[in-house]
């Protein structure tokens, strides 16, 4: 009987034996096989499809082909400025806006919806171009539709403020991720001289409403200004402050009224070529230095340009050296979108530096398809592939990465690359220019003209 039961175990011993040394033996590790970028991007591309975030998914896919230097994109954009109207209810002494270039273009809340490509967007900035987005009656409709659609994304608005009414404001506190003020002045006299139309009083009284409706909200909106600077309003800057400060703005970001570009025409007198600041330069350095210790005690935060003595010997417009070109990559090409409803064509760019006449390279319906087939052709596949290329060939890159790329002593410059880059691109995809593209090499030569009478107005 032992016997027998010993003959039965044995088979069970050896068994037992063998899982225990194969429990001690160190387990051979098949290694997994990375997944190519083709198959991450296809799976965050589902992912992306059924996310209740989809800005999030596309962000990392975005990195992803980047990273790559992937010339055609599954991704879209993660910021696209929305040009929704080429009307504005002030006449400012430093802006392009002008009675020639009116544009009655405007986008309603039916075209939004049709932008279905938006929900992917991380951040969507509502921005009127030249115009002032608060003269839309359904804008809050706009704001509360894409909200509703993505309470994720950031939506971002600029206004000069005078339509900012108790209704608006309302409708947009803690519904805007960030309003910034086109403010441009300190002084009420300064203001109402250089933004025509507006008055101090009233936009002061608009802040301060909107500010006690978007504090109360759950998560209130980051009210910025914007500060154009020119020789009528640098030495108010510092007085900025003790405004910013009061009304409880996030930031002051500052900028140089320059003279690139070309000008519509009006009645209403400009700023000149002198006002430019590259004309006071250590007027500049010494306003911006007085505005800092003004600002640091206010508690508010202040952007500005490089002071010209941190440049002194550096001439306007001389390119980066090309051992400093990995610090100015550029990744608007795959990151960035302007669309563009306005000047007779519908158009979208990856840069508002490129002011090449586009319209018949990248038409753009606002549909989804056709959004996709405009962000990923022929045009702006050549783009992501030279604009970081050394030395680049798109004339307009190349003059993006100089020391001071807004100087009027180059402006002319700025203007030959312009119309270069207009005839480039026709050239590249051999196509005779339309006939906006060749209004547009005309207003650049007529500019370069204006330009040389030296200190004429604007």
């Amino acid at each position: 009987m032992i016997g027998t039961m010993r003959t039965v175990l044995r088979p069970v011993r050896r068994l037992v034996r063998k899982c225990i040394a194969d429990l001690r033996r160190p387990a051979e590790i098949t290694p997994c096989q990375p997944k190519s970028l083709d198959e991450q991007l296809l799976e965050l591309e589902r992912q992306r499809q059924t996310s209740s975030e989809p800005h999030e998914v596309n962000a990392r896919m975005n990195e992803l082909e980047r990273q790559a230097g992937r010339e055609e994109l599954r991704s879209y954009p993660l910021y696209a400025a929305v040009n929704m109207i080429g009307l504005c209810n002030a006449r400012c002494r430093f802006c392009y806006y002008g009675d020639d270039t009116l544009d009655r273009t405007v986008l309603r809340l039916a075209d939004i919806q049709r932008m279905r490509w938006l929900r992917n967007v991380s951040t969507i900035d509502l921005y009127g171009g030249l115009g002032e987005p608060l003269l839309l009656a359904d804008f809050a409709d706009i704001v509360d539709w894409l909200r509703e659609q993505n309470p994720g994304q950031r939506l971002h608005a600029t206004s000069n403020g005078a339509l900012l009414t108790e209704a608006v404001s309302r409708r947009l506190a803690g519904n805007l991720a960030l309003l910034n003020i086109s403010i441009n002045a300190a002084r009420p006299e300064t203001y109402e001289h250089l933004m025509i139309g507006c008055k101090w009083d009233a936009l002061m009284k608009n802040l301060r409403r909107f500010q006690e409706i978007n504090l109360s909200q759950e998560r209130p909106t980051d009210l910025t200004f914007s500060f154009v600077s020119s020789r009528a309003n640098i030495e108010e800057l510092p007085q900025l402050a003790a405004v910013a400060g009061q009304l409880g703005v996030k930031s002051v970001g500052v900028s140089h009224f320059c003279v690139n570009g070309v000008w519509g025409k009006r009645s209403e007198p400009r700023l000149s070529r002198n006002d430019t600041l590259y004309f006071h330069q250590e007027l500049f350095d010494r306003c911006i230095g007085d505005a800092k210790a003004a600002f640091q005690l206010s508690g508010v935060p202040l952007g500005h340009p490089p002071l010209f003595s941190d440049a002194a010997k550096v001439q306007l417009g001389a390119r980066i050296p090309a051992e400093q070109h990995s610090a100015y990559e550029c990744f608007a090409p795959w990151q960035t979108v302007y669309v563009n409803p306005q000047n007779s064509g519908k158009w979208i760019s990856c840069c508002c530096s490129i002011n090449a006449d586009h319209r018949d390279l990248t038409p753009l319906d606002l549909e989804d398809v056709d959004f996709v087939r405009t962000w990923n052709s022929s045009l702006f596949r050549m783009m992501r592939r030279e604009v970081n290329r050394r030395p680049c060939r798109l004339g307009n890159c190349e003059f993006c990465r100089t020391h001071d790329k807004s100087s009027p002593a180059v402006a002319m410059e700025h203007m030959e690359m312009s119309i270069a880059a207009t005839q480039q691109y026709h050239e590249m995809f051999a196509l005779a220019p339309s006939g906006g593209a060749a209004e547009s090499i005309a207003q650049c030569r007529q500019r370069i003209v204006e330009l040389q009478a030296g200190d004429s107005a604007l």
